[in-house]
């Protein structure tokens, strides 16, 4: 039997090639109203979150050279339909974007065995170049 996740992701990145500064990157993630705060400093690989405590999603994120990707899963009827993010480099705001997740649905082992899992479409977003 095949097993899989209800999963959402989100990658915020520098243009191809071009590195993130030496400097603290601070993400609010807001999921269907559920507020998110999440820190990722320059010397380390994964960053801190802090959502809600009555949250029913899990949330995973990590920082690279080019960017910083922020990875949820939770239960099928807990995953967000929409979302609102804003990235901020040292305190200066550099990014927001708002809208909602398409997803799509999976059975591995066919329609009537489960398990059956919603995987939202991965989002994208480009810091803007002069951000450094």
């Amino acid at each position: 039997m095949v097993g899989c996740d209800n999963v959402g992701a989100i990658t915020v990145a520098k243009p191809s090639g071009v590195l993130l500064p030496d400097a603290t990157i601070e993400f609010e993630l807001e999921l269907d109203g559920a507020t998110w705060l999440i820190t990722c400093e320059p010397d380390e690989d994964t960053c801190e979150h802090d959502g809600p405590p009555e949250a029913s999603l899990q949330m995973m994120t990590w920082r690279g050279s080019e960017g910083a990707t922020i990875e949820f899963f939770g239960e099928r009827d807990a995953m967000p339909d929409a979302y609102a993010l804003r990235a901020a480099i040292e305190g200066e705001q550099v990014l927001e974007e708002a809208g909602t997740f398409e997803y799509s649905t999976s059975a591995p082992n066919g329609p009537d065995c489960g398990p059956i899992c919603d995987s939202a479409a991965p989002l994208f977003f480009e810091l803007p170049a002069q951000s450094e």
